[in-house]
């Protein structure tokens, strides 16, 4: 009997379990290959093993995506790498609110179908094939700044893209238009700071660890020219490859009630179109106003969703918002924090450092190639774009600062060669979606066909940017050459906000706050309470530089009232009233100036407390301004003088000290 007819009979398939064996063989193998590194601390190791196990759980299992990355973070919390505080704080990330926020206008964008407007309204000024695919790439490359996601901008394109086959003159065109959907989709995206969520994921796990603020006027600045070469470049592959010269020349009849025009804007599209106009232009100039770029988005998401308006209802919008991209976005930060408080990272950068100096260190052109290609081929083990940013970011830095590069130039074009995922399938969320439709469409050896011309091209596009566009917009490739193995970067888990590189404006100035200017303090210094009877409330950074008993000294009042001393007669005990008897006795007989009353006034202040009076070396003595107020009267009769030697004041506190 055949082994497929046993296979058959019994219904025990091999295939099924091929891949939990795979993962099952690789998960021991890390777990054996890093717990075997000798040099390696425990807290890396543990990191680094859930770091490679998360990779296999993504890459090889169907387990939920946001699922494995809470996992992971868990660990690091639960095993001391990392504080659960700073775990849970990671869900008030200022670029996780960003992404909550354009998912609600998205919400809005798609109610008010001003995106089906806006691609109606180019087709049908098309007359040919080739013009039609122009125009349709530009309005793509438009809807990355309204949706931030793939997935989002493909759900919200496939009514268009169906109306618009309907008309095509025959399956090659079809075939080429579905292809033309998902590809300027996923490639389209680097342009703006929220048409994917690895681009958040980049942008922050970059400003933690010490790299360049991109904000979305800096992360447009460099990724709109990107977006436009990788666009156009993959319309005409597609043009070219799938279509004839006939077709491309081809006239084009939009008749029919699906691309029928519509003669008015409706209400909504029009308030729609002036928030969303108003956002973008607000949030690619933060740098000269200063409002923060989430701060413009939640406003605008409250506009779009204010029941007087009637656009959406921020219940329905709700509906709309990927919490589960959030969750992950929130649980991935904790990978790249757990691999530098670990000590991980270090251990890396020594590696890299020693591994690759002399060789591709010594090359930018290589390093950039291999870099970018690593990038490229990504997709084919990580399916999820966000995963392949939590994984491949971290690394990538910690490589450029062994190497001596740019962390953000090779982070930035890292997040640029992620985005490259038309090989399979699987390979993205909006391939799969435009591969399923009904009628012409596209198969997987069109795929792969389409792939192997398009991965040469944004190679070579790539390097050609990181050496020529990009160093012209400000972002340069190499820095300094380590002589020896750098520090790894430092993971800041203080910095949350672009204010601490974009100064802080607010909307609506009501001048100055005292209170919350009196909380600003140094984090890096250590708090104290400032001393009991001073003038300062607020918690205060201390002045490590400084002599404590000399602060402490000057902090204390200079009263001139004579009801301190009275109270301090009644409640202290007889040895303690001599000892401050004696302490202003000396005091008044030491006084040169005349101004016996304030150091009397002094001493007596001094001496009110538990502790006794404080001495130190003469040349630390604070001096004490001349106050010309006369002395108050004793409330005891002074005790017999004596002499003003450096003795007798050494026997006074050995008595004093002998008496308390």
């Amino acid at each position: 009997m055949s082994a497929a007819s046993v296979s058959s009979s019994t219904g025990f398939h091999l295939g099924a379990y091929a891949k939990p064996a795979l993962a099952a063989f690789i998960s021991a193998l890390i777990i054996f290959v890093i717990g075997a590194i000798p040099d390696l601390g425990i807290h890396a190791k543990v990191a680094f093993i859930t770091f490679g196990l998360a990779i296999v759980g993504w890459t090889l299992t169907a387990i939920n995506d946001t699922y494995i990355a809470l996992a992971a973070a868990i660990v690091f919390s639960a095993t001391g790498i990392d504080e659960p505080s700073e775990f849970f704080e990671t869900l008030g990330d200022p670029l996780i609110w960003l992404m909550f926020a354009s998912f609600i206008i998205a919400a809005a964008v798609k109610v008010s179908g001003l995106s089906e407007r806006m691609a109606l309204f180019v087709t049908r000024h098309a007359s040919s094939v080739r013009q039609l695919f122009i125009m349709l790439t530009i309005v793509l490359i438009g809807t990355a700044f309204l949706v931030p996601s793939t997935s989002g901008r493909a759900a919200l394109m496939l009514p268009v893209f169906l109306a618009i086959r309907a008309v095509m003159p025959n399956d090659r065109v079809a075939k080429a238009l579905s292809l033309l959907f998902p590809a300027v989709i996923l490639l389209s995206a680097i342009a703006s700071l929220i048409g994917a969520g690895a681009h958040l994921i980049t942008a922050d796990i970059l400003l933690r660890t010490g790299g360049e603020y991109l904000g979305f006027g800096r992360w447009l600045l460099m990724g709109l020219p990107f977006a436009i070469a990788s666009s156009f470049a993959a319309m005409f592959a597609i043009l070219f490859m799938f279509t004839t010269r006939h077709d491309r020349a081809e006239r084009l009849n939009f008749a029919g009630d699906a691309l029928a025009p519509r003669k008015a804007w409706s209400r909504s599209e029009l308030i729609v179109a002036g928030v969303t106009s108003a956002l973008v232009i607000l949030w690619a100039t933060e740098t000269a106003h200063g409002v923060n770029s989430t701060l413009v988005a939640i406003i605008g998401g409250l506009i779009l969703t204010a029941p007087m308006l009637n656009v959406v209802s921020f219940k329905s919008a709700l509906k709309e918002v990927d919490w589960g991209m959030l969750i992950f976005m929130a649980a991935t930060l904790e990978l790249g924090e757990a691999l530098i408080e670990s000590g991980g990272a270090q251990w890396l950068v020594d590696n890299l450092f020693s591994v690759f100096q002399g060789g591709i260190a010594d090359s930018p052109l290589l390093s950039v190639a291999m870099v970018a290609t690593f990038g490229l081929l990504s997709h084919l083990v990580i399916t999820s774009r966000s995963s392949r940013a939590s994984v491949i970011i971290p690394l990538v830095i910690f490589l450029a600062t062994a190497l001596g590069f740019s962390p953000t130039t090779f982070a930035f074009m890292t997040a640029a060669a992620t985005g490259f995922c038309l090989t399979l399938p699987v390979s993205a969320k909006p391939v799969a979606m435009f591969a399923k439709v009904d009628g012409p469409t596209y198969a997987p050896r069109d795929l792969l066909r389409l792939s192997s011309a398009l991965l040469p091209i944004h190679l070579v596009l790539l390097v050609v940017f990181a050496f020529f566009i990009w160093p012209s917009l400000g972002l340069e490739i190499a820095q300094a050459k380590p002589t020896e193995a750098p520090d790894a970067p430092i993971w800041n888990s203080q910095v949350t906000t672009s204010s601490e590189l974009v100064p802080f404006a607010s909307i609506i100035n009501l001048g100055p706050n005292p209170y919350r200017e009196g909380k600003q303090v140094d984090p890096n210094q250590p708090m104290t309470v400032p001393p009991i009877g001073t003038s300062e409330n607020e918690i205060r950074p201390l002045d490590t530089s400084r002599d404590a008993d000399a602060e402490r000294r000057e902090s204390l009042p200079i009263t001139q009232s004579t009801e301190t001393s009275s109270d301090l007669t009644d409640t202290d005990t007889d040895d303690e009233v001599d000892n401050e008897v004696d302490s202003a006795t000396e005091v008044e007989a030491s006084d040169q100036d005349g101004n016996e009353g304030e150091d009397a006034s002094t001493s007596t202040g001094a001496s009110a407390g538990a502790a006794p009076p404080i001495s130190a070396p003469p040349a630390q003595q604070p001096v004490q301004p001349p106050v010309p107020t006369a002395a108050p009267p004793p409330t005891q009769p002074p005790a017999p003088p004596q002499e003003d030697t450096d003795e007798g004041d050494e026997d006074g506190d050995e008595e004093g000290e002998a008496d308390d």
